[in-house]
């Protein structure tokens, strides 16, 4: 039995290629187990000199493969299945095949990518330094923005002896001499808000930060983050500097009509600014801002909504907006105004609706770019946020956030209005560059580990 171990699919996994495409004795011996089957040309002579032509062919052995049984899940295909050759077009020969692959099978099918092997990434240089040139101009193009603006970069440690900033599992790590847990950052959130209590008006990171959660397409444990505190500034003044940094970056390594996938997308345009239970309503018909956890639960079983038996309130309304109101926004828009219940950081909403508070999320695609709020400052109101995040964790949710008594200690101190922003880079580079994947922004990505 021939095998093949691919960049981030299973050791030893069975090998189909356009050669043994008659050979279905490989495909039979894998159906009904949990291995794996890698979609490749290698070893082959076979495959056609048109990326048409090409594409039918991985379409076809796709097909094979589930005809015995194999889960999309999978199934993954050998990026280098794809390109001709390494020229002009190489760029556009891969994307188009990943579309149409993703177009006829959908994202269960793996297409393996990045360069965590320096064989696979040499017949790549072409894409790649288009890619890796562009994301660090991106880059720099955000610290002059910032710089600009009279805003400081810094570093904050990246251990810590509690997580905090944002809804997320942390990595866990063991100091020897301290003999002390800490965990590595899930965000840079809390540490910069002590810089602006300390004084320190307009502060910014670039950062590593690290979530111990699942791996797609759009998310990988290692990431990129721009996390950024403006004081006497609120989510509003925000929206404007991010949706005009946003442009100007963009149009310094490209263009503000961009092509991600089968989406268009124009970033000339104003960016839409609407709130989360208007466009819930517009999906649903229906006004939820009243809602509790039991109605919530009954409308996403009427939608056939698939939600944990012991989902909160925050896990629900996140699973009705990634079905019901994510999918819609391809355009550039500010989704605004969130319930206080899944923001334990934000200020309580200037209007008086004591369950709102002044938050965003920015979305293009339907990908989540930034997350941002008028920043919560009431040492009071923050503790009991925490309590209430507290409570959560102890319910069952392992990303509720905990109760961080220096950092309440600070804001204790006197913290000023201050609007904060968290931006995911390599997201940002991926719609820049027009690449479908994390991996292929990311030089070195996560990958499954070869034994």
């Amino acid at each position: 039995l021939e095998t093949y171990s691919d960049l981030g699919s299973p050791q030893g996994s069975p090998m189909i290629n356009s050669a043994s495409l008659e050979r279905v004795s490989v495909l039979d011996l894998v159906t009904g187990t949990d291995s794996s089957i890698i979609v490749t040309a290698a070893g082959s002579d076979a495959m056609p000199s048109e990326i048409s032509d090409r594409v039918s062919n991985v379409s076809q052995m796709i097909e094979e493969c589930l005809k015995r049984g194999i889960p999309r899940s999978k199934i993954y295909v050998d990026a280098l299945v794809f390109p001709i050759s390494v020229d002009q077009n190489f760029g556009n020969h891969y994307l188009e095949s990943v579309i149409e692959i993703r177009r006829q099978f959908g994202n269960e099918i793996h297409i393996t990518g990045g360069l965590s092997n320096v064989s696979f990434g040499l017949p790549m240089r072409k894409l790649i330094n288009d890619t890796f040139i562009k994301r660090a101009k991106i880059i720099k193009g955000i610290r002059d923005y910032l710089d600009q603006l009279g805003f400081l970069e810094v570093e904050t440690p990246v251990l810590q002896p509690l997580y905090g900033g944002a809804n997320a599992r942390p990595f866990t790590t063991h100091h020897n001499a301290l003999d002390q847990k800490l965990f590595l950052r899930i965000a840079d959130e809390l540490y910069l808000k002590r810089l602006i209590i300390g004084g320190i008006d307009r502060v910014y990171e670039l950062s590593k930060d690290f979530r111990n959660e699942g791996m797609d397409r759009n998310h990988n444990p290692e990431f990129t983050m721009l996390e950024f505190y403006w004081a006497y500034a609120d989510y509003k003044d925000n929206m404007d500097l991010v949706e005009n940094m946003i442009k100007d970056v963009a149009k310094s390594v490209g263009s503000l009509m961009i092509t991600w996938g089968e989406m268009k997308i124009d970033l000339s345009k104003p960016f839409q600014r609407k709130p989360i239970f208007e466009l819930l309503k517009e999906a649903t018909g229906r006004d939820m801002s009243n809602l509790g956890t039991d109605e919530l639960r009954k409308i996403c079983k009427k939608d056939n909504i698939q939600i944990e038996d012991d989902a909160n309130y925050g896990q629900i309304l996140d699973c009705l907006m990634s079905e019901l109101v994510e999918p819609n926004l391809i355009q550039p828009t500010f989704v605004i105004d969130y319930p206080k219940e899944i923001s334990p950081l934000a200020k309580k909403h200037r209007n008086g609706d004591p369950n709102l508070v002044e938050r965003f999320e920015l979305f293009i695609g339907s990908a989540e770019f930034a997350n941002a709020f008028s920043e919560l400052n009431d040492p009071i109101d923050q503790r009991e946020r925490f309590e209430a995040q507290a409570k959560l964790g102890k319910a069952g949710d392992d990303e509720a956030h905990p109760v961080d008594e220096n950092f309440l200690q600070a804001i204790e101190c006197g913290m000023p209005p201050t609007g904060g922003v968290g931006i995911g880079i390599d997201r940002l580079v991926m719609l820049l560059t027009e690449n479908l994947s994390i991996k292929d922004v990311i030089l070195f990505p996560a990958m499954r580990k070869e034994d």
